[in-house]
């Protein structure tokens, strides 16, 4: 229900290891997998996080994660028919489980937003009213206080918040537009992250920006 992190060094136990070691690992962050009590704060099951980097300049430090955040209400089913990013909940039979869609506050949506028609059956899979791309900034002290037993792995939030849509150019190939969706309710917005430490430049990929292709977006980081 959120971003995990864990840390391991291959050449900690062996250089290299012996084919076979399972190699030391510890946990810095984690929240719970699903339906859980410990999330990430603002969390809906459609958030892609797709990267992350641990960001450094002079004394300044950030681990930050890239994705595509969902916002309002989500479900899990199909992309609005009218674009409106109304839901449109899968309704599975009585035996099965329930259906799961939800408010901004994560209440259960009312009855009357639950009969849908006209969608896509290929969109099938969590939605949200909105997506937005966003860098997400958390405190690499939080992750040391976890390492010391301080506190728990499931306790980390992040301090800042930066959407980044208005610099991408948010022009997909319409063959995207039932796995992804279109306007506000676009997912796939994000690929790979990576940080050049020596020149202090974020690279972060635009998945679909030309085409198929993706588009690179570079940052400095001051």
């Amino acid at each position: 229900m959120g971003p995990n992190i864990f840390a391991y060094g291959p050449w900690l136990d062996g250089s290299p290891p012996v084919t076979g070691t399972v190699l030391s690992a510890h946990t810095v962050l984690s929240y719970s997998f699903s339906a859980g009590a410990y999330k990430l704060d603002g969390y809906q099951d459609s958030d892609e996080w797709e990267g992350g980097a641990w960001l450094q300049s002079g004394e300044k430090a950030a681990i930050v994660f890239v994705g595509t955040k969902g916002a309002g209400s989500w479900w899990y089913g199909y992309s609005s028919p009218a674009g409106d990013g109304v839901p449109c909940p899968h309704i599975p039979p009585p035996e099965e489980d329930p259906v799961r869609c939800y408010n901004p506050d994560g209440s259960d949506c009312a009855p009357e937003l639950l009969n849908c028609e006209g969608y896509a059956i290929d969109s099938k899979g969590w939605w949200s009213t909105r997506f937005d791309a966003q860098i997400i900034f958390y405190d690499p002290e939080d992750f040391a206080d976890v390492l010391d037993g301080a506190i728990e792995p499931y306790e980390p939030q992040p301090y800042a918040t930066l959407d980044i849509d208005e610099h991408l150019f948010l022009d997909w190939p319409a063959s995207t537009d039932i796995d992804c969706g279109e306007g506000d309710q676009r997912k796939c917005r994000i690929g790979e992250v990576a940080y050049d430490r020596a020149r202090g430049f974020l690279y972060v990929l635009e998945r679909f920006a030309d085409g198929d292709k993706p588009v690179l977006h570079v940052w400095r980081v001051d």
